[in-house]
């Protein structure tokens, strides 16, 4: 199952909602297997994924063609136990890079969502030998 928590109507055209709104949040369920690519980075990146990983397909295989970007905002989460589930962040630090996954909660019935405080960028402050190229203008 993957489930989109989208802000912006335009991005998920090819998804059917889930009888579930609040607000302005509409929410996606849709096998990610059969999602029409190409996703945008726009898309990736103004919604929330939250993508489930189970032993029928590799999540993150699929996910290495999607375009992630270091602003992306997809989660796996995946059964560890009965009732329980760990929530892990994808992204790639730049276009060519393999995907980053890092867990950052844990979902139970008995205590609830456990996430981590960190922040999201000091959590993705390695780039991963990215080359910058800069330019330095002098100001008199």
């Amino acid at each position: 199952m993957t489930v989109g928590f989208n802000t912006d109507p335009s991005v998920s055209q090819s998804l059917q909602p889930v009888n579930l709104k609040s607000a302005n949040l509409m929410i996606n369920s849709v096998n990610i297997s059969s999602l029409n690519l190409p996703l945008s980075s726009k898309s990736l990146e103004t919604a929330v994924w939250l993508l489930e990983e189970t032993q029928q397909h590799s999540t993150l295989a699929i996910l290495e063609a999607w375009p992630l970007s270091i602003k992306s905002t997809v989660f796996t989460f995946k059964r560890i136990s009965q009732g329980e589930f760990e929530i892990t962040e994808v992204y790639k630090p730049f276009p060519e890079h393999a995907i980053i996954s890092n867990v950052i909660g844990h979902w139970s019935w008995k205590t609830g969502l456990s996430m981590t405080s960190v922040s999201i960028w000091e959590r993705r402050r390695n780039l991963s030998g990215l080359q910058l190229r800069i330019a330095i203008t002098p100001v008199s």
